[in-house]
């Protein structure tokens, strides 16, 4: 089923019926995903000789020199075969032509996971290959500042720069990863890519596969399953007390909003729900 994060059936037979139970639910598709736009700078044209392009999708350039780079671009710019991903397809990011300071960014909604966050259960994991020209300086930051519904900065996480040494004076991209407690509060992310010029008149800060994953460690809040002679209980942590209750007899379709009001006792969620004779029933837990 689309958007399930996780199976479990487990029957419980009874007088006259048969209760199905999905363990799981329908998970805000915020974790476990990279949520960067065009982290791997692919998802639009790559310049062949280091000059400027049109638009770079997913990203806010800050006026003009931020760049996208074919591999193996005329004028001493990285090949595929040099340090860099392994996985890697036609182009990277650079500083550009002209800016000693240049940076994009892209403001990542994350408030469908505010339950989580809010029980201070999730993790931002911040990667993604970063690098330079020869022995020269310039070198590139990858930052996720973690912000309230106001735009406040509440944390952040970075990687980089990988200096000239790291690099051993070579051309080339070194991975990097770093990651945070994403704080209470947090209601979207701004990722900003930076690069810095030191050496020569082309900022050669260069990123690639650059990724934001949040890890949740209640993503997917497990339900409990009991039975009366009429009733069936219905229970999940109040960690997901915002996720929603649905049913179904069948696993393909016909999943409906559960009626019943929950009632929360000690830290867990309770649902009663009769009980169908002579039909199966599904549960399910879709994510707010």
């Amino acid at each position: 089923m689309q958007g399930e994060t996780f199976w479990q059936r487990t029957k419980i037979h009874f007088v006259a019926a048969c209760f199905c139970l999905l363990c799981g639910g329908v998970t805000a598709q915020i974790f476990n995903t990279n949520l960067i736009v065009n982290g791997d700078a692919e998802a639009g044209p790559g310049s062949p000789n280091g000059g400027l392009v049109a638009t770079v999708p997913g990203w806010t350039t800050n006026g003009g020199s931020f760049a996208v780079v074919q591999y193996g671009a005329s004028g001493g710019f990285p090949f595929s075969t040099d340090p860099g991903p392994a996985t890697r397809g036609t182009n990277f990011f650079s500083g550009g032509p002209t800016a000693g300071l240049s940076a994009a960014t892209q403001v990542i909604d994350v408030s469908a996971g505010a339950t989580s966050i809010d029980a201070g259960s999730v993790r931002g994991a911040l990667s993604g290959y970063l690098g330079g020209f020869s022995s020269q300086g310039d070198n590139a930051m990858l930052t996720a500042s973690f912000r309230d519904a106001t735009n406040a900065t509440l944390g952040a996480v970075s990687i980089g720069p990988v200096t000239a040494a790291d690099r051993q004076s070579f051309t080339g991209l070194l991975y990097r990863e770093a990651s945070s407690a994403v704080p209470a509060g947090t209601r979207s992310i701004l990722v900003t890519l930076q690069m810095n010029r030191t050496d020569g008149t082309y900022n050669d800060g260069y990123a690639d596969n650059l990724a934001l994953v949040l890890l949740n460690s209640n993503a997917n809040p497990r339900l409990n399953i009991s039975t009366t002679t009429n009733t069936v209980n219905v229970s999940w942590p109040t960690t997901a007390a915002d996720w929603i209750l649905e049913s179904s007899t069948n696993l393909i379709s016909g999943w409906t909003t559960n009626a019943a009001s929950p009632v929360i006792v000690s830290n867990q969620v309770i649902v009663v729900v009769p009980s169908h004779t002579n039909a199966r029933q599904f549960f399910r837990l879709r994510a707010p």
